[in-house]
């Protein structure tokens, strides 16, 4: 009679099991299918959604599928410009947009780090007044 249990029991596990990875696997390709790419034709192209700003802080804004796991709560000198900036697929390739409003933001705070180099207090006061 243990016998009996002992295989009933090694069937349900492996059952179980089986059952198991089944599941994650078609779970996984679903995802995997869906999160980067759709077709257009014969050609993978990124899906415009997963696109966007990739790094955290600063003038120099970089793009891809995926947002940054997580950023720090420190202000960077720049940071209020990156509101004028966002991220695009153009020609299948996710890259930055600017805008004039950006770019007269960076031109302004890199003339404030020119004008005080050893003034961090005045140079953040001076960049605040960048974005206005």
């Amino acid at each position: 009679m243990p016998k009996q249990v002992n295989q009933t029991t090694r069937a349900f596990i492996v059952t179980g099991v089986l059952v198991f990875i089944l599941w994650i696997t078609f779970t996984a390709m679903a995802r995997g299918r869906d999160k980067l790419y759709s077709r257009a034709g014969s050609e993978d192209t990124l899906v415009a959604d997963q696109c966007v700003i990739t790094n955290c802080h600063g003038l120099t804004i970089t793009c891809g599928p995926q947002e940054p796991a997580m950023c720090t709560m420190m202000y960077g000198f720049g940071d209020r410009c990156r509101e004028h900036a966002r991220c695009s697929v153009i020609d299948g390739t996710c890259r930055p947009i600017t805008n004039d409003a950006f770019e007269a933001c960076v031109s302004c705070v890199r003339d404030c780090e020119v004008a005080h180099p050893n003034d961090m207090p005045e140079a953040f006061a001076c960049e605040g007044r960048c974005s206005s």
